[in-house]
């Protein structure tokens, strides 16, 4: 990978998290009118929805600018991961416009969110993959085969980020407009799972021991509440019709995010890259570590 992709990749996640970030500003604080979105909104609003838009025109840049530097570089993975992000961004732009100016139809919003997802990963693994023009040509096997399962690892972290996001947003929600007890009380325990989520994102992105542990506890819990809930939900009439409609969308993301998750630990290689990241034999040269050289020496 050269080091424009990289770069450009390394921009793009950056921007995607806080398009992330401030798309669950819109959906927890900001009521948009209707048709007219920018009729009647407050000044936090206008300004939050006007960079939410703006965002997704700059990721839609920096992803066409990814192809061209992998095209120049002649990588023809880059380039495929590159088309694969952009078409991931146009998505999440399609799906944003359609949900603002079509009176907030929820299966556009899903569109949306489905964009983000595909758009994601690409650049996390063009932006974690190390350039072989970086190391000595000896060490490139050894740095790349040591690269992988850490990218790997960094795009099961973002997708437990992800679903922490979703999960707190959806029990948000559910402490706000539940119209009874019930409603309320399974919303609480959404926000309990949602947050949990985000130090288990964090001992995968850095590689802990027990990330494997807590990230199959903390999903498998996620996964069968929030698929109880909705059924309960549905029994009860806790939420408006359109709320649970937006509710049951959500859930279904985050329970297949979910899965994604527990199905990414349970990997043979993930497994054994988190058994082995606690205590690592080499650094990023393919050389003996010093704390292993200290510890041989006593």
């Amino acid at each position: 990978m050269t080091s424009a992709l990289t770069s450009l990749a390394r921009i793009g996640v950056r921007l995607l998290a806080v398009q992330f970030l401030l798309g669950m500003f819109l959906n927890l604080f900001v009521i948009l009118p209707s048709p007219n979105p920018f009729s009647g909104l407050d000044p936090a609003g206008i300004v939050s929805l006007t960079l939410h838009m703006l965002l997704g025109f700059a990721l839609l840049r920096v992803s066409v600018a990814m192809i061209w530097a992998a095209r120049r570089a002649s990588d023809p993975i880059g380039i495929r991961l590159s088309v694969v992000s952009t078409l991931g961004v146009f998505l999440g732009i399609f799906g944003g416009l359609a949900f603002v100016f079509n009176r907030q139809n929820a299966i556009f919003s899903f569109i949306m969110a489905s964009g983000f997802i595909v758009a994601l990963p690409p650049m996390v693994i063009l932006w974690t993959k190390q350039s072989p023009l970086s190391s000595s040509s000896n060490s490139v096997e050894t740095t790349a085969k040591m690269a992988e399962p850490k990218a790997r690892m960094v795009i099961v972290a973002i997708l437990e980020f992800l679903v922490g996001g979703i999960v707190v947003v959806g029990g948000s929600a559910l402490v706000t407009f539940s119209v009874d007890a019930l409603g309320k009380v399974l919303g609480a325990v959404h926000l309990v799972l949602g947050f949990a989520a985000f130090p288990v994102g964090y001992t995968l992105w850095t590689g802990k021991a027990r990330a494997r542990t807590l990230a199959l506890a903390v999903n498998i819990a996620t996964v069968a509440f929030s698929t109880v809930s909705e059924g309960i939900l549905s029994g009860t009439g806790s939420l408006p019709s359109r709320a649970f409609f937006d509710s049951i969308i959500g859930t279904g993301i985050a329970v297949l995010l979910g899965l994604a998750v527990i199905y990414s630990v349970t990997q043979r290689g993930a497994a054994t890259f988190l058994r082995k990241s606690t205590i690592q034999p080499f650094d990023e040269l393919g050389q003996e570590s010093p704390r292993n050289r200290n510890k041989g020496s006593i």
